[in-house]
């Protein structure tokens, strides 16, 4: 599942079977709602490398003005979502 904070509190936004669905969600999103000096933070749990040469490119390349961070998730979040998990959070700029 996708999930996503709100106002209300977090709701579940998508389903993505696969790693190519979970980065065309996460692109169109930023797409629709990003603007165009994003700060982008991407997170992984056992997947750095995954997370640093696919996601972290197909992302600066289409916000190149962007301030993009990775770093990992919390040990407390990767206790409860598991192996290869990752997530991108953003402020729009």
């Amino acid at each position: 599942p996708i999930v996503t904070p709100t106002a209300e509190g977090v709701i579940r936004a998508g389903v993505a079977k696969n790693f190519d669905d979970q980065l065309a969600f996460a692109l169109a999103r930023l797409a629709e709602e990003a603007g165009p000096r994003p700060f982008i933070l991407l997170q992984h749990t056992d997947n750095r490398v995954l997370v640093e040469e696919r996601v972290m490119p197909e992302v600066a390349s289409r916000h190149p003005g962007a301030d993009i961070r990775l770093v990992p998730l919390s040990l407390t979040t990767g206790v409860h979502v598991g192996p290869g998990t990752w997530s991108l959070a953003f402020l729009p700029g």
